[in-house]
């Protein structure tokens, strides 16, 4: 299994890569040593498709912000979270509010990661981690030269960048072909006349 660490505490940090070196199973693709913005964090993990993430609890308003952007944009993939210090009794109820399941206080011993991890496997097994959708690939192409191809490409882009949930699609203007013909596709949101 493929994982994601964001643990900005050097001394969990380590004891957590402790803990992991003892299950060959486990791939760790990228350590964290500080909590990334969001859109940060969705771009790393859409480009190492991890199978799991541990996140550290110890801000746990970096903790939510984190959580809210996965169960957003890739809802589905199973989170461990891990703390130093911390008090279970005010930390778990947050947690699970958040909807975490999973939770690891240090020091982290083999038990309490192989009962985890055996959980993750299990809760994958059930449902595997979702892919993260690579991009698109829109290609614009005029019927004739002079027809704002270009221009359409460009307010294509702008608005695909805005829209956060599903692009739009872009028909053609009613003398040539549509862009939703050519490609046999239905749009699924407003779409809009070409300039």
């Amino acid at each position: 299994m493929r994982t994601i660490l964001v643990v900005p505490d050097p001394h969990l940090r380590q004891d957590l890569l402790t803990a992991l070196a003892k299950f060959p199973e486990i791939e760790v693709v990228r350590e964290l040593g500080l909590y990334p913005e969001p859109n940060d964090f969705l771009r790393i993990v859409r480009s190492r498709r991890p199978d799991f993430v541990l996140i550290s609890a110890q801000d746990f308003v970096q903790l939510q912000g984190l959580v809210a952007a996965l169960d957003e944009r890739m809802p589905g993939i199973p989170i461990i979270s891990v703390a130093r210090d911390a008090n279970p009794l005010l930390l778990i109820p947050k947690l699970m509010h958040l909807g975490l399941r999973e939770f690891l206080s240090s020091p982290i011993t083999h038990e309490k990661l192989a009962e985890a991890l055996a959980s993750i496997a299990q809760q994958l097994a059930k449902h595997p981690a979702p892919l993260a959708p690579r991009g698109d690939l829109y290609a614009f192409f005029p019927a004739k030269p002079g027809v704002g191809t270009s221009t359409l490409a460009v307010s294509a882009s702008c608005t695909l960048a805005n829209s956060p949930h599903q692009p739009p699609l872009p028909r053609q203007a009613s003398k040539s072909c549509s862009v939703s013909h050519v490609l046999n596709m239905t749009p699924s949101a407003p779409t809009w006349p070409a300039a």
